[in-house]
């Protein structure tokens, strides 16, 4: 089975924190360089790598602007906690917290 985008990351955010996201590069140049359409041998000229550079920056700004939706991310998470621990755990941190005339 596979799963979208979106319910992979509604799946992640219901048992994890997301702590960051970053987005991947490859939204377009991915699929350019996937088919083939673009030559290794592009690396090997000047003009070459500054036109990847050009194309790169392109299509950052394109989904900076919202034009373009990134498909690959990079997410830092951490687990989500269950209530019954949060609760236990936000009990004990004010019963450390409080004097022993108390």
């Amino acid at each position: 089975m596979f799963y979208t985008r979106n319910q992979t990351e509604e799946a992640l955010m219901a048992h994890f924190v997301v702590l960051e996201r970053h987005v991947r590069p490859g939204t377009l140049l991915g699929p350019i360089f996937g088919t083939a359409a673009l030559s290794p041998e592009m690396l090997e000229t000047e003009e070459g790598r500054q036109t990847l550079r050009l194309l790169a920056e392109v299509e950052a700004d394109l989904i900076d602007r919202g034009v373009l939706k990134p498909v690959s991310f990079f997410i830092v998470a951490a687990p989500r906690r269950n209530r019954s621990t949060l609760v236990a755990d936000l009990f004990n941190s004010r019963k450390r917290g409080l004097s022993p005339t108390a």
